[in-house]
């Protein structure tokens, strides 16, 4: 799950920027840690689902947005398979 948290935070991050919201802003505004804030863009710690659809509501995108990275330039969906157990 790392690259997955790694993905949706840096989403995050570029979300917040783009809207000129600071991370103090952003905790306050969450009543989170300024910590708590800096390891969710990190990828550090996951950010909870229910968490996500708020941030769909606040920063008016889809979730889908979250899940979104940037290879070379080229927007591609990070999908992650589970094979299960073997």
């Amino acid at each position: 799950m790392k690259n997955y948290d790694k993905i949706v935070g840096a989403n995050l991050k570029r979300l917040r920027k783009e809207t000129g919201l600071t991370q103090p802003e952003l905790a306050e505004f969450l009543d989170k840690s300024l910590r708590t804030v800096q390891k969710y863009e990190s990828g550090d710690i996951s950010i909870s689902i229910s968490l996500l659809k708020y941030f769909t509501e606040q920063f008016e995108v889809e979730l889908d947005v979250f899940f979104e990275c940037d290879y070379s330039n080229k927007t591609v969906l990070f999908v992650e398979i589970d094979k299960g157990d073997k």
